[in-house]
């Protein structure tokens, strides 16, 4: 079974929460939104220089990010005031200029669980290593990570194009994903993240086809289509995502065919 990471536990916590358009700041920047709403949900954007400090609700849930020499070391989460559990942690940590090891963890649980990212070029590599305990002669495996995804990058515009998922044990291939996008600057466009985080926060969030996750695959440009085909669950199926746009192109609605009116968010910058 796939383990969910702590930021997809994260991103669905918030989703949950009201918010009061009072904390609200516009960045009046198109492709750094300041805000993702859906119906009564709502999702708040802070930055600093060009780069998302904290995802903050009203009632005390937020996301903090740590930079150190302009990438993210390290997001935080802490849950409101009158809940006891839900503060956890990713800690990024590169290990060569190529490679990158996450390490997270969640209440009510401690276990740490690991993913590896390698980038070579136009293809990334995302491996589940495992999810570890601490005990008294240091850690200690509990869970051996079954899969990597191997995603391959347009050379020109670094879209996603293509997910396969694999075995780790027998290296088959269990799922495809393909992905088409428009012309138009995306929706994430001016965030300043390096290559790799912005494709795990792709990998990250692609759990879910619900509009307000399928914006961070919108770096360069507006992901229109995805194609599925999943050998593991024997399914295959097509979502196809529509935008309105603002004057200068970006996108201020979206939704998709699979979820249709329920799922359309409103985007502000």
């Amino acid at each position: 079974m796939k383990k969910t990471t702590l930021l997809t536990a994260m991103l669905t916590s918030l989703l949950l929460l009201s918010c009061n358009d009072d904390d609200l700041e516009l960045t009046k920047k198109g492709g750094q939104p300041s805000l993702f709403e859906q119906n009564s949900t709502k999702i708040y954007f802070s930055y600093q220089d060009n780069q998302i400090t904290q995802i903050k609700k009203k009632n005390g849930s937020t996301i903090h990010y740590t930079y150190e020499n302009g990438s993210l070391s390290n997001l935080s989460f802490t849950p409101p005031p009158n809940v006891a559990d839900g503060h956890g942690s990713s800690t990024f940590i590169q290990e060569s200029e190529n490679k990158i090891r996450v390490e997270s963890w969640g209440e009510p649980s401690f276990d740490i669980h690991v993913q590896e990212i390698e980038v070579n070029n136009n293809q990334v590599k995302i491996t589940e290593i495992g999810s570890f305990q601490q005990g008294p002669d240091g850690l200690t495996k509990v869970y051996e990570g079954k899969r990597y995804t191997q995603i391959t990058l347009d050379p020109a515009t670094k879209n996603i194009l293509k997910r396969e998922v694999f075995s780790i044990e027998t290296s088959e291939l269990l799922a495809t994903y393909s992905y088409e996008y428009d012309n138009n600057p995306g929706t994430m466009s001016a965030i300043d993240w390096p290559l790799w985080l912005r494709i795990y926060f792709c990998e990250d969030n692609s759990f879910s086809y619900y509009s307000q996750y399928r914006q961070y695959f919108n770096y360069k440009n507006n992901l229109i289509k995805e194609t599925a085909d999943n050998k593991e669950e024997n399914t295959e199926y097509t979502v196809n995502y529509t935008y309105t746009y603002n004057k200068s192109g970006y996108p201020i609605t979206a939704t998709n065919d699979k979820y249709q009116e329920a799922n359309k968010i409103t985007i502000r910058y």
